[in-house]
């Protein structure tokens, strides 16, 4: 591993947990290289954003508890795990 430099996979979240499950779990299975990180930022809807966002599509709290379950689901996989709430719809993506 130290020859392999460390990654970073950045994920940027909105409680949409139909999509953010499947790539986390497709990148770890499928991923060959020996020294990754995940860094997910959650942003948790709060009134003023929702309507900016079809928030029937989320679910800020299952969410939650899946970035929570990741360490113990997978232990050898190093995750930093950031929750935030999601005051304007371009926060997410800087």
């Amino acid at each position: 591993m130290k020859d392999s430099p460390k990654i970073s996979v950045w994920i940027t979240s909105t409680g949409r947990i139909d999509v953010l499950t499947p790539t986390i779990e497709s990148f770890i299975d499928q991923c060959t290289y020996p020294n990754y990180e995940f860094v997910i930022i959650e942003s948790q809807m709060i009134e003023e954003s929702l309507k900016f966002f079809d928030a029937s599509r989320i679910d800020g709290k299952k969410t939650e508890e899946y970035l929570q379950g990741l360490p113990n689901k997978y232990p050898d996989v190093k995750f930093k795990i950031f929750v935030q709430p999601w005051k304007k719809l371009g926060a997410v993506y800087n």
